[in-house]
């Protein structure tokens, strides 16, 4: 079984090694890594490729052992519309008015008969995740109703906003572009 050590390196660097890894044939994997972040990528990724995924927590970090049931390929076009969220309002007028279709746009949304498969939010289109964002209850709603929200990480820290963030799940480059390539239809507001 192949290891690779990628402790050390910065998010999405071990995300991209570990699937280029997977993608050129390795069935079984192991892999290092030094923090939680990481560790949560590696593992999204690699269950998004039909890989099984065991971690075990160890001092110098998180061991994951991957074994791919069937060979890896990169993905197919996903039904369901896919928005691209990267800002906190809509429009380019007055950011008052942008916040409050932003509400009523993910309200719209939390009631369509078929919601969307996923939200991506980057740049400052994170702030709508956050602790106290009105946002935040069409985002639970949109949640409970199976739509994905992959929210950008490093968006987050440089907002200073990660620990304050109440809904979604922290992503990264790769997850999302990923995710743009494989939507069948993507609305970028």
């Amino acid at each position: 079984m192949k290891e690779l050590d990628l402790r050390g390196l910065a998010c999405p660097e071990p995300v991209v090694l570990t699937r280029r890894t997977l993608l050129e044939g390795e069935r079984e994997l192991r892999v290092l890594v030094d923090d939680r972040t990481a560790a949560d990528n590696v593992e999204r990724m690699a269950r998004s490729l039909g890989g099984e995924v065991k971690t075990t927590s160890r001092e110098a970090g998180f061991l994951l052992e991957i074994a791919l049931s069937t060979r890896a390929e990169p993905g197919r076009p996903e039904e369901g519309t896919t928005f691209f969220l990267s800002a906190e309002t809509v429009g380019r007028g007055e950011p008052e008015l942008g916040r409050t279709l932003m509400k009523m746009l993910l309200n719209a949304l939390a009631d369509a008969p078929r919601p969307p498969a996923r939200l991506l939010l980057m740049n400052s289109g994170v702030k709508l995740v956050v602790e106290g964002a009105d946002s935040v209850p069409a985002l639970q709603n949109l949640a409970c109703l199976g739509t994905q929200i992959l929210v950008c990480g490093t968006c987050l820290d440089y907002y200073g906003l990660r620990e304050r963030m109440a809904v979604g799940t922290i992503g990264n480059m790769q997850e999302i572009s990923e995710a743009m390539a494989c939507a069948s239809n993507t609305v970028t507001i």
